[in-house]
């Protein structure tokens, strides 16, 4: 994925034991803003869930899950072989907050994965009909 040298920062595993790191790098690239921005280590926790959740619904497998990314308008995350990290922040643009998920960039092989894991579960669901 193509990031913007400018935004892109080192990358941080998203667990609690680098919440206080996150929160420092969040302040300082928001600065004063505050307003439909990621200021909190629990939202980009929070996000880094349900992107996991909709990612492992699409694969149907963990072990295929490294190499995805998280894309919001102020935060990209990236998928590595057991956790998320975040790896950049705008320096201007905001967040939806009506619970929408961000954009999922996945490899082709993802795509492929997620095309034969949700074709089987179609097929297994039309089959209780």
């Amino acid at each position: 994925m193509n990031i913007n040298p400018m935004n892109a920062i080192e990358a941080i595993k998203i667990t609690l034991e680098n919440r206080e790191l996150i929160e420092a790098t969040l302040r300082k690239a928001n600065g004063a803003l505050t307003a439909h921005r990621f200021t909190q280590f629990s939202e980009v926790h929070d996000l880094s869930t349900k992107t996991e959740a909709q990612l492992l619904k699409m694969l149907g497998s963990a072990s295929l899950a490294p190499g995805a990314a998280c894309l919001t308008e102020t935060i990209v995350m990236e998928r590595h072989s057991s956790d998320w990290y975040l790896v950049a922040i705008a320096d201007a643009g905001t967040y939806a907050e009506d619970g929408s998920l961000p954009k999922l960039s996945l490899t082709l092989a993802q795509k492929e994965a997620a095309m034969a894991h949700l074709s089987l579960a179609k097929a297994g669901a039309s089959k209780l009909h």
